[in-house]
Order: structure tokens, then sequence, then C-alpha cells
């Protein structure tokens, strides 16, 4: 089993020195898998030259703060002696993580296909860069297969890259060869009227369909519409909220409601229950 995951910096750039799009959300959420439980998969960088600052100065202006800030979580040519594809750079760098693995235990993601071979000779598991993903979205769900093909929990978390950003309690119900299905929670609108204001959304379950290629990657990602009588039974209980006066707009809810009105980033009015009844205290 997988316990580690190193990955070369420079597969993180793009030509023109910025970030590859998807590179921040997947290498975040490559942090958020298990190897067992209780157990994270460590994930850490790998440099061939100096460290290059620029790069992970965008890694942090994208949300990757906690991941960089982990003792030892960049590992360069220079502090381990030795350059890639060496095994002694992939050995310095789980020391320096505090990763008690081998490198059979490990993958690598590499910006370089010819170092594939290489890492093969180690046994390690390469993922190379135009060879085995061009879409760095992908990476996440590569290795957690390479971790545990049937962890369902581990395959959730790597999907969110290729999700609706959205969705919400993501959950993969089922796993076939070439196709991962999931249940989630959508936020679709009501269409207001009554006593619901407009642009009120409501979260209702939708089944999502991953698609994969040969090679385990996303090929295409549908989610059915939620059931129209699913739409017509929120919009009734919504009614019945806001004219029983459950519904609070402020956080937190205020006493005697149950519901709240929260607006998110897109200014969307989201209705989220914050208890189970109005009783305070």
């Amino acid at each position: 089993m997988i316990r580690a995951v190193l990955i070369e910096l420079a597969s993180l750039g793009d030509e023109a020195g910025g970030l590859r799009p998807g590179g921040a959300e997947a290498l975040a959420g490559l942090g958020e898998l298990e190897t067992g439980p209780g157990q994270r998969l460590a994930v850490g960088l790998v440099d061939d030259g100096p460290v290059r600052e620029g790069l992970l100065d965008r890694l942090r202006t994208a949300g990757v703060r906690d991941e960089l800030a982990r003792p030892g979580a960049v590992t360069t040519a220079a502090l381990a002696g030795a350059a890639l594809p060496d095994r002694r750079l992939f050995q310095a760098a789980l020391v320096r993580l505090g990763v008690n693995a081998t490198l059979p235990r490990c993958a690598v993601v590499l910006a370089d296909a010819r170092h594939a071979a290489a890492c093969r000779k180690l046994r390690m598991t390469p993922l190379a860069l135009g060879a085995d993903f061009t879409d760095w979205r992908d990476v996440p769900v590569l290795v957690a297969r390479a971790i545990d093909p049937a962890n369902l929990r581990n395959l959730a978390v790597a999907l969110r890259p290729r999700l609706r950003p959205d969705l919400e309690d993501v959950v993969v119900t089922r796993v076939e060869p070439r196709r991962i299905v999931a249940r989630a929670g959508a936020w679709e609108a009501l269409p207001g009227g009554g006593r619901v204001p407009r642009d009120v959304h409501v979260k209702l379950p939708v089944e999502v369909t991953v698609n994969l290629d040969d090679q385990g990657r996303v090929a295409s990602v549908t989610m059915e519409a939620p059931a129209p009588d699913a739409l017509a039974e929120a919009e009734s209980y919504a009614e019945r909220l806001f004219a029983r006066g459950e519904v609070s707009e402020a956080s937190p809810p205020a006493p005697g409601t149950t519901h709240v009105l929260q607006a998110d980033e897109r200014g969307r009015l989201l209705l989220r229950r914050a208890r189970f009844s109005g009783a305070v205290g």
C-alpha cells in the first residue's frame, strides 16, 4: 500500500512560471487521503535544484499553506546530496517528512517522463506529467486508487477537484473498472413566490457518475438533475418554514428558528438547518 507521495515541484509549474490549473487543489486533496484508520498520506515536494521560491509562494497564495508549513515539506537536491531520480533524494525526503516507509510504498509525481523507468526500478509508483496525466486534477484519483481502489472515503475526497465546487456531502456508492458513482447534495434554486424570497437555494440529493479512461483518469463527469418531486417537496417545506417564522437571516440563528439563510460567495441564499428545535438553552 502507498504510504507517501513525493511530488517533483517542477510538475506543478507551467512554462510561464505560474501554477498549472488544478495543482493547488489537488495538492491539498492529496493531504486528506488516508493510508489507514486515522493515518494520513504523507505528502512531500522534491526539487532537482535550488528550491523554487516563486512557485512555492504561488502555492501559498493559492491556499496550500498547511502542507508547506509541515517540517521537511520540501527537499532539494542540495539538501539530499543527490538529484532526480537518485534514490538518495527520495529517501532523504521520507526522512525529512518523518515517514517510516520504503520506496516501494511511495508514489512519485514527475515533471519528466524520462525519470519514470528509473523510479520503477526503485519499485516506486511513478505518475509522469504528459504520460500518466495531463490534468493535475486527475492525480488525487490516481493516487487514491494506488493506495486502495476499494477505499470509498478516499475516492470521494480525490474526486472533489473534478466535481462542481458547490456539491456537498459527496459519498461514493459504487466503483467499477471504468466508472465511479457517487451521491451528493446540490444546491438548487427554488422557484420563489409566496412567502419564500427569490434566489433561495435548498440542498437536494443528486447522483454523480465519473467515467474513467483505460488509465484511470477522469474522462467525463455527469450529474443527474434533482427529481422534480424532490424540488416540489422542498419548495412546500420552505414555504411552511417561512410561514411559521422558523427561518433566521442572522447567524447564529435567532431564538425560535430552526433554519438560517446564508449567502455564499456567489450571492446565493442557502437555506440551511441550524437546529431541530426552536427552543434555546
